[in-house]
């Protein structure tokens, strides 16, 4: 025996697709977002950091990446001398990582902990 269901559409008014209410409530949060974050970004200062904005054409040019990766000869067999080289380096990065902290502390996130202090030039 096979129950069949119907379903009686009149029993319930027909309020209609809910989906263009949601996807205007989802366009207004979006842009409610946008502004507060743009009006955050201008107020607390972070656009004096930013050099894709237009009119830092020519500081742009200024920034240069004096850093060059380390290149690593992956044809010879890695021996102790390999390995102690490698090791020492990363002790190293590892140290200079320490020295931020875990951010549990105030002195973390300090501006002369993360060079920005007015003058610094240690970089």
């Amino acid at each position: 025996m096979i129950a069949v269901l119907h379903h009686d559409h009149d029993a319930e008014p027909q309020k209609g697709s809910r989906l263009p209410l949601a996807l205007g409530i989802a366009v207004c949060m979006s842009l409610a977002l946008t502004v507060v974050s743009v009006v955050v970004y201008y107020t607390a200062g972070f656009y004096k950091f930013d050099l894709s904005r237009p009119g830092f054409e020519s500081v742009r040019k200024d920034v240069v990446n004096t850093d060059t990766p380390k290149s690593y000869d992956t044809t010879t067999p890695v021996n102790s001398a390999a390995l102690d080289s490698f090791l020492g380096e990363y002790d190293a990065n590892v140290n200079g990582m320490r020295a931020y902290g875990d951010f549990q502390d105030s002195t973390s996130l300090s501006d002369k902990a993360l060079l920005l202090a007015p003058g610094d030039t240690s970089n």
